[in-house]
């Protein structure tokens, strides 16, 4: 979580967006929330993966506005190997 908790948007690369389906937004992919100990609850949504630099494609929404960003590799490795459950568990 302390990852998570350090994750900003890099200046220039975030874009605000209303139509998610270009990056691959869907109702049943990763949704990680964070619930703050003031009871705020932050999601960090993600989308279409982005393969030759092993990350994916995330968004959040801040101040009613959703902004789509590429996810920095290593926290993306990160939440793939922590933070999801197999699929092939029995």
């Amino acid at each position: 979580m302390h990852r998570l908790s350090e994750l900003t948007l890099p200046a220039g690369s975030p874009q605000t967006q209303t139509n998610a389906a270009p990056f691959g937004f869907k109702p049943d992919n990763l949704q990680i929330t964070v619930e703050l100990k003031n009871g705020t609850k932050n999601t960090v949504d993600f989308g279409a993966e982005v393969p030759a630099a092993k990350t994916a494609l995330a968004a959040v929404t801040l101040e009613g506005e959703r902004w789509v960003f590429v996810l920095p590799p290593a926290l993306y490795q990160f939440v793939l190997s922590y933070l999801t459950i197999p699929t092939n568990v029995p």
